[in-house]
């Protein structure tokens, strides 16, 4: 289709001093809605036994994180869609599913780590990205890291090979 714009957008918020995410909230963008879930095998069975569409309008997901004992812990997620039902055009419905978790005990007793096999290596998470490209960020306003930052992740990076 000769995507040229985001199918996502959302906001990153990150601590000053620790530089550990505090705060995410993305959704799809108007063209990325196109493509949520555009023939999913519920929408079918609808469409096809009682004639019905579903056009997602809006999805927003917001995750949230808290400071415990000096670590960073999930404190929830809050997920809201509003999808449109219509049949044949003669009537629509506005269906809001909104799902939130909220984490409400945390153990730092005798914390357990991941395994290897339950966590992604540097080079794994890097694959899964895909590689950067610089004109994305054209058009936009941001702040660009500072040098010796770029630096200890690189070296991070590499140490996790």
């Amino acid at each position: 289709d000769g995507l040229k714009k985001s199918l996502r957008k959302g906001k990153l918020f990150i601590d000053q001093e620790t530089y550990a995410i505090l705060r995410i909230e993305y959704g799809y963008s108007p063209k990325g809605m196109k493509y949520e879930l555009p023939n999913g095998i519920t929408r079918g069975m609808l469409k096809l036994l009682a004639g019905l569409s579903i056009e997602d309008e809006k999805l927003n997901i917001v995750i949230d994180y808290q400071k415990v004992n000096n670590y960073w812990c999930l404190k929830s997620i809050n997920y809201k869609n509003e999808q449109v039902i219509a049949k044949k055009k003669n009537r629509q419905y506005i269906i809001t599913v909104q799902k939130n978790m909220i984490v409400n005990q945390i153990t730092d007793e005798n914390p357990i780590p991941f395994t290897a096999s339950e966590s992604l290596s540097s080079k794994e998470f890097n694959k899964q990205l895909g590689d950067y490209d610089e004109k994305f960020w054209d058009g936009y306003s941001y702040l660009k890291a500072p040098e010796d930052m770029i630096e200890i992740i690189s070296k991070t990076d590499n140490s996790n090979q």
